[in-house]
Formats: C-alpha cells, structure tokens, sequence
C-alpha cells in the first residue's frame, strides 16, 4: 500500500469510527440530532434515525472488511428495505422516508430523490459485496432496486435539476446492467444524452457554480465511470465529468480555498474540510491543497472514480493575478419535456448570468438576476486564508428566514457592483416551489428585513458605528475595505430602520423594511417595495480604493423603476429595478396551470 492509499485508509476509518458513535443498536439505525427546518418534513428539533445515512453506514461497514461489523450491516439493510413503499398504485411508490420517526403518509412532503439515493447504495451493495449477502436478501435487494428504478422512470425527472437527474440515470443504467432490463438502460442513457444536450445549449449545469451539487453531480458521474458498461453513456459521462470540473477549477479561489461566487445552491457559507478533501483527491494530491492527515473522508468515495481532468490543474495553483468570469448558465433553451418534472427552470424564465472577479486577496461574484432563496448565494465576496476565511452575503429575510420572494438584480465591473432588491408575487416564501405564496403574494410576518451579513473569522472584521439609507459605509478587516452604499430603500412608505448588529459568529448591517406584530404584507397592494445600492471591495494591491467609482440612483418620472448607476473612468454600468412588486416569470406558459407534483412542478 502507497502513501495515498495509506492516507485515504486512515480517513476512512476516522469517518467511520466517527458513524460508529451514532448508530443506535435499539432500531439498527444511525441517529441524528436535528436543528433546522426542512423542506419534507415536520419533525425541525429532535433526534431521528436516517434511512439513507444508515443504509450507506451499512454499505461502509461491509467495505472496512471488519468481520465483526457485517452482522451489523444486514441487520440495517434487513431493516431499510423493510421501509420501502413497493405498492405499484401508491403515489409514493418505490420511495422511503426520511426518517424511522416519520413513515412516508406522515411526511410534510414526501421527497421522491430518496428512490435515488438509497437506490445507488442498492446498486452497490450487488456490485460490490454480492458475497457477504444471503441469497435471501439478495433477491429483496434485487427487487427493491427494481422499484426504485421503476420510480425513478414514473416520476421522470427533467435536466434542470441536475443531481439528481444524474443520479437518476446511474441508478436506471446500473440496474438495467443488473437486472437484465434493456427498458432501464435506454431510460438512463437517454437521460445523459439530453443532460449533455442541455448543457451544451445553455452554457451550462442549473445548479451552477455549487460547492454542494457540482460535487454531488461529480459523485454521480463517478459511479457511472466506475460500474457502468454501456459504451455510450460511459463516453457520455467523460464529457460530463470535463464540464463539472471546468466549473470547479475557473472558480476554485485558492487564496482561501473556497469556490468563489456566485453560487446556485449552497448550504454552507464557508466549504469546509470535505469540499477541499473531495478536491484534492480530484488532483491526485499532487496540488498541495492540504495535507493528507486533514483529509475528511466522504463515506461512499471508494465507490466512485474522482478524476479532475489534467488540464484543468493550473486553475488550483496559487493565484497571482486578477480573474474575470462572465458566463450565461442558462441561454432560455428550455429542452424540458412536457411530462418531465421540473425543479428549478419554470417556462419564461430569464437568462442567467454570472461574474465573478477574484484576485490574490479576495474574489466577489454576482448573478445578474436571481432570487434569495436561503440556498442561493447570489451576491457573496470571500477573503482571508483558508484556516481564517471570512464571507459576505445579502440575504433578505423574513422571520428569520430566507425570504424567496426577494430578486436581485446586480451588473458587476470586476471589484464594483451596483444592485437592486425587488418584490415579486408569483414565487415563494422559505421555498420557492414546495412554500408558495399565498394568492395575489400575501405574506403574514413580523418581520422583514435585508441584511449584508459578515461571517467566517470576524476576529479583527470592523463594521461602522452607524449607517444611513443615502451615506456610504465601510466594513474594514485586515488588508480588506467593502464599502456599501445604500441609495434608497423603501417599502410601503414605511420608516426604514438601520440596525448594526451581532450574534454568534455572524455580524451584519441590516434594513429592516417592517417590524412589529403579525400581520398580513400584501404586495398586491404595496407601490413601491425596492433596495437599489452601490458595493465595492478594495485591497490594498490590486484594487486599491483612488476615489474613482461613483454611485448614484434615478427614479423614472413615473415613480415606477429605479434605476442605480456605477461611474468609474474604465465604465459604466446600470441596473434597474421595478419600485412595485412584480412577476419574477414575465411570460408563464400560455393559459396552463404549474402544478405542484413530485417535489418538483409541471404545467397542466
């Protein structure tokens, strides 16, 4: 065994070890505290048992080759394949529940991804461990992966929702290899033919530029290089794999060793430990990325080949001048079939633009246009080191959470943006599709507000003592000046009030727009609801503060749009925004009703 075996060996079994301390004997399952709201379920503040944790526990103790686990193992998998809905007229079929605590009928929203992901565990344990299984279990593995690929292909989802879709298409592929059933094989390949077509026309994945789903996607295609046999989608899966680590290595900033912005979905303002092992594995560790004896191990990597194309490498190498990046990820080619679910690309929905400016000290990234959904990172700058990176980021947020509804639109020149918030009517709250807003956009709140939050390492971050709708302000940190320039807010014709606060190891300036007892915002009725502001980020090399940019804001004569305008002797640069709450889509698909189905939507 090498040094890098030796190494990803020693990982795996800290991972392990670390699984081994959360598996309850009780239910023979793995237990897990949860702290947040999810999308799926009810359960928000309790300690549950994990279906697909437990089944990939299962799937890494039979890989550690510890005789002693395996009893372990199958009392899981006995255990998970007994909580798979196989009835064929249930709408839930071929999907488990996310927890043991909350059988499918009791889920908020039962999630049909779960077909997916304990599917290409399924798929492993037949490919990979056949001979540590009884027969028994064998043939009830066999035929639960069957229904999880027969609700793979019912649910038929479409390319914009870009992990799963892949997943998706390894588990039909993989199972039809299987199984012997050439109907799954040609559902998955025809899934990466489409996926390679949509990416081609568009520019792009959907979930552009994500710490979390490019990697995710990039495990997916692992697998495919790793098991499948089928020539085409092989051949399909090497492009795909060249594309996915494209993305990764133009943003890779490796002052701090983050994904610069902006990102698409994010759950994590900071990538840790894991983000950075899956990378350095990509590169063979030949990058210098970090050192072995960090390495954070994901539970099911040796199931997947990891291959950053080598022509790719210079992207991670220290950074010693300024980079620019301006991309569409999505032209508006819409290649989404009329029975395919969809999840993120709505009929009529705007091109979607990117820049990203990242120098030696720091890298600022915006979109064009998105919305402020909590898993966005639409407007983020990051600096520091990797062991002392700090963040920034405009959320909008109502009651305490990230508010859907808010869009913003920004135009970037290298370190300088100008930007504007507005309102719209026809998305969602917490989220966008599975959370929408009550007809007409009515919204019961206590509170709503737009924040630029500081987090990471704030140690020596310095906000302003105060800060005014109209007047500039800085947030200083070591080498680093952000100056923000709130030009107008106003909604509803209320007093706007500035707070400068702090809470654990975030910071932030925050706008509040309403505050007081719960009552029902309609932004039917509200005339003007809008933050239009000026941001720039200066260091003291590269982009050095000379006095040259200048912001300013124009209302039309009508009091309809506001417009924010970037001056500075290299150009200029507008955005405006609509004062009254608007459409996020301006042209919904003719006369058909978008229906919910399926944790995703259709037209009807």
């Amino acid at each position: 065994m090498d040094d890098r075996q030796t190494h990803l060996a020693a990982a795996f079994q800290q991972r392990l070890v670390r699984e081994h301390l959360h598996f309850d004997a009780k239910v023979n399952m793995i237990a897990e505290k949860l702290s947040r709201k999810g999308y799926h379920t009810h359960i928000d503040d309790d300690t549950v048992h994990g279906v697909y944790r437990s089944l990939a526990y299962a799937a890494a103790l039979l890989y550690s080759g510890d005789d002693t686990c395996q009893e372990r193992a199958l009392a899981i998998i006995d255990n998970i394949l007994s909580m798979q809905d196989t009835e064929e007229d249930s709408p839930t079929y071929g999907i488990w529940p996310y927890y043991l605590e909350e059988p499918l009928p009791r889920m908020k929203s039962p999630d049909w991804n779960w077909a997916d992901f304990n599917g290409k565990v399924l798929v492993y344990l037949l490919l990979e461990h056949r001979e540590a299984l009884p027969s028994i279990m064998i043939d009830r593995i066999i035929l639960a992966l069957h229904h999880a690929a027969a609700s793979i292909i019912r649910r038929n989802i479409g390319p914009d929702y870009t992990n799963i879709y892949l997943m998706g298409a390894y588990v039909t592929i993989a199972a039809g290899e299987l199984l012997d059933n050439q109907e799954f094989v040609q559902y998955g390949r025809n899934r990466l033919i489409k996926e390679r077509a949509y990416v081609e026309a568009n520019g792009g994945f959907t979930e552009y530029n994500s710490p979390t789903y490019t990697v995710l996607a990039l495990e997916e295609i692992g697998r495919m290089l790793k098991h499948v046999k089928d020539r085409e989608s092989r051949e399909l899966a090497e492009f795909l794999n060249d594309k996915a680590w494209e993305c990764i290595a133009v943003h890779f900033h490796r002052p701090t060793c983050q994904l610069s912005a902006p990102h698409s979905r994010c759950y994590e303002n900071i990538s840790g430990q894991g983000f950075l092992s899956f990378l350095h594995l990509g590169t063979r560790m030949q990058l210098g990325l970090m050192r072995e004896e960090e390495l954070e191990y994901g539970l099911m990597w040796h199931d997947m080949v990891i291959a950053c194309p080598d022509h790719y490498y210079e992207y991670f190498q220290p950074l010693k001048s300024p980079r620019l990046i301006k991309e569409t990820f999505y032209k508006g080619e819409d290649l989404i079939s009329d029975d395919e679910i969809r999840v993120f690309i709505e009929k009529g929905t705007p091109r979607l633009e990117s820049t990203t400016y990242m120098n030696p000290s720091f890298s600022l990234g915006s979109f064009a246009e998105y919305d402020l959904w909590n898993q966005r990172r639409p407007l983020m700058a990051y600096w520091g080191t990797p062991e002392n990176c700090t963040y920034l980021r405009l959320r909008c947020l109502h009651d305490g959470q990230d508010y859907a509804s808010a869009i913003l639109r920004t135009s970037q020149q290298e370190n300088h943006l100008v930007g504007g918030v507005y309102f719209v009517k026809d998305h969602g709250d917490f989220h966008f599709i599975l959370d929408p807003l009550k007809e007409g956009g009515k919204l019961r709140a206590r509170k709503l507000s737009l924040r630029f939050e500081i987090g990471g390492w704030v140690d020596q971050v310095q906000l302003p003592q105060e800060a005014r709708i109209g007047s500039a302000f800085s947030i200083r940190a070591p080498g680093i000046a952000v100056h923000i320039h709130p030009l107008i807010c106003e909604f509803d014709q209320r007093t706007i009030r500035v707070e400068i606060g702090e809470e654990g190891p975030a910071r932030w300036i925050e706008f509040i727009l309403f505050e007081g007892e719960e009552q029902t915002l309609d932004f039917e009725r509200i005339s003007q609801a809008a933050f239009v502001f000026g941001l720039s980020v200066f260091d003291e090399a590269f982009c050095p503060d000379d006095g040259d940019v200048r912001y300013s804001c124009a209302l039309d004569q009508s009091g309809r749009e506001a417009t924010g305008q970037l001056a500075r002797s290299a150009g200029t640069a507008a955005v405006t925004v609509p004062l009254k709450p608007s459409q996020y889509i301006n042209n919904p698909s003719s006369g058909r009703t978008k229906i919910v189905k399926n944790g995703g939507f259709m037209y009807e």
